[in-house]
């Protein structure tokens, strides 16, 4: 299949879930003169702004630096998925509760082992620091996913205040905005790597 093609394609995924997500997280005041607002409190919860920003960063990256990757149908379907599962987790940032932790965890927890994935190639050839510097970046970003598994174990055995520690909507510097600050920074290094380093 044609690699530019495909990428339209996922250009079209990324473009609807932006949709979606704008017309979730916004909406227009007409109390007063049709003032756009935030469905969400921003300062409630940034984090879903800063997970927001790894959509766009998400969607840069597809475009520049993995489009000579998506050549094959299951590649391709495979990032189609992807996109759509990176959109319900933006959304699901907006609300409370266990599942939105769940999916955070499986997301940030698999795009690390598809990072592992993507280095594999530097690992045929000598081990150079770039091919280092790729597997400690991705062994980062899977760690960095498993780290949720705290509160969420704590919440199945009963204990939701671990949650609620973790995810306080009255405070916007709870440990759950740290988390995916640090996950946005992440991606932002994984990007410049890969913008460096021929795979």
């Amino acid at each position: 299949m044609d690699g530019r093609r495909n990428i339209e394609l996922l250009n079209v995924q990324y473009s609807v879930f932006l949709g979606v997500i704008v017309a979730i997280c916004f909406y227009v005041d007409t109390n007063a003169a049709n003032i756009v607002r935030p469905v969400v409190d921003v300062y409630a919860r940034p984090e879903a702004l800063c997970f927001a920003i790894y959509f766009l960063l998400d969607w840069v990256t597809a475009n520049f630096l993995h489009q000579r990757r998506i050549v094959m149908p299951a590649a391709l379907v495979f990032r189609l998925i992807w996109v759509a599962v990176l959109g319900v987790v933006v959304i699901s940032l907006n609300g409370m509760g266990l599942w939105k932790f769940i999916l955070l965890a499986g997301y940030t927890t698999v795009s690390g082992v598809y990072d592992l994935l993507l280095v594999r190639p530097l690992l045929k050839r000598p081990i150079t620091p770039g091919a280092v510097a790729g597997i400690l970046l991705a062994a980062t970003r899977i760690l960095t996913g498993l780290v949720l598994l705290i509160p969420i174990i704590s919440a199945m055995l009963g204990r939701m205040d671990a949650l609620a520690e973790w995810d306080d909507p009255n405070c916007w510097q709870d440990p759950l905005f740290f988390f995916v600050l640090f996950y946005l920074l992440l991606k932002s290094t994984r990007f410049a790597y890969l913008a460096r380093v021929t795979l």
